[in-house]
């Protein structure tokens, strides 16, 4: 493929004839996706064009799931994160597909006959907003732990009595919270159910303002309870 038609392509075919591509781009667009589909002879086309251009999904053309599929599993993974890779061959049945998921395809397809056209089609339509779901969460990975990051400094070293829990169980404790409860020690508190530092005539009431919360029935608004003492009084 030249360089301009990469920068139009959808989906890639590597391996096999480039009349493969026609016929996938056909029968795709005769379905209603209106995308591209271009075709690279071999592994060393697929790496330049991983350095040129990204495709939104990847098929490996191989009779039986094997070295070629293998090597561009690799390729997509270290080049192109995120990037489905199906496998394309004769015989989409259960054994063929078992052996090319063991390789790193998400799916085995065909386009020997109508049928395998139709799985084919369901299989692009259900791989591609996946694919896209699954780059943009890697792209905003680094930012999330930024923010996570920033977010636990805040919490631990700010001077306000803080804590955090992640399904009722205490994950970020800092010093003003520990000392007010009269605790010498922030990790102590670490791992504990939240509910330990309630004091229990706001057990039940408070253990059912959670459980709405977790149901998303609870609007987010303060949850007053009297906290209790590292001494057992509230």
């Amino acid at each position: 493929m030249s360089a301009s038609t990469i920068r139009e392509t959808v989906l890639w075919i590597v391996g096999g004839h480039e009349e493969s591509a026609r016929i996938v781009e056909a029968d795709l667009r005769q379905s209603g996706l209106e995308l591209r589909v271009g075709w690279l002879a071999d592994l060393d086309e697929l790496g330049e064009s991983l350095g040129r251009s990204l495709p939104e999904l990847l098929l490996c053309f191989e009779f039986v799931p094997g070295e070629l599929l293998r090597q561009s599993v690799e390729l997509a993974r270290r080049l192109a994160p995120g990037l489905p890779v199906l496998s394309l061959g004769p015989s989409p049945g259960a054994q063929a597909t078992l052996e090319a998921m063991d390789l790193g395809a998400t799916d085995r397809v065909s386009i020997d006959d109508d049928q395998a056209l139709q799985h084919l089609e369901r299989v692009v339509r259900r791989e591609l907003p996946r694919g896209r779901a699954q780059r943009e969460l890697l792209r905003l990975r680094p930012r999330l732990a930024t923010f996570e990051a920033q977010h636990r400094e805040q919490l631990l070293t700010g001077a306000d009595a803080a804590i955090q829990a992640r399904g009722g169980v205490v994950s970020l404790v800092n010093e003003a919270f520990a000392e007010l409860l009269g605790h010498t020690d922030p990790g102590a508190l670490l791992g504990k159910p939240l509910t330990d530092f309630v004091a229990p005539e706001q057990l039940p009431r408070v253990r059912e303002e959670l459980r709405q919360l977790a149901r998303g029935q609870r609007a987010e608004r303060p949850l007053d309870t009297q906290l209790l003492h590292a001494s057992g009084a509230p």
